[in-house]
């Protein structure tokens, strides 16, 4: 559908969970197997394209890590694929903020994993370009 990216692994001073097995970072400072659990799940919901799933995996897990950047960019992409402007550009900002320099080294990109080195910073001012472009005028 559209051509943005979603964080899938990252590493920084805790890594960030995804399919690798790596742990999450960005804000929550004691992130244990139910987290990284979560967060491969939701990933592999947003891989699936099953938008809807991963928003309720990811809004539960930005209930309990609320300064977690890469859950706020995982929710921004699960809402920015479901139309749900408003609330995909408080994510991207929020992950703006929150997890700025968390580095990544694997992302999603219409429903396929590919590996790149960036931040979860460049992703959500790239996920709020595209949106900009996305959104209806």
């Amino acid at each position: 559908m559209k051509s943005f990216a979603a964080v899938v692994t990252a590493t920084v001073f805790l890594g960030l969970a995804g399919c690798s097995g790596s742990t999450g970072g960005g804000g929550a400072s004691t992130q244990g197997s139910e987290y990284d659990q979560n967060l491969a799940s939701g990933f592999e919901m947003l891989r699936q394209q099953r938008y809807a799933d991963a928003r309720a995996v990811f809004m539960d897990m930005a209930g309990k890590y609320p300064e977690d950047g890469t859950v706020a960019l995982a929710l921004g992409v699960s809402h920015h694929e479901l139309g749900e402007w408003d609330a995909a550009e408080a994510q991207y900002q929020k992950a703006l903020r929150t997890g700025k320099d968390t580095s990544v080294k694997e992302t999603i990109e219409d429903g396929t994993s590919k590996s790149e080195s960036t931040t979860i910073g460049k992703l959500a001012e790239l996920n709020l370009e595209k949106l900009s472009q996305d959104r209806p005028k």
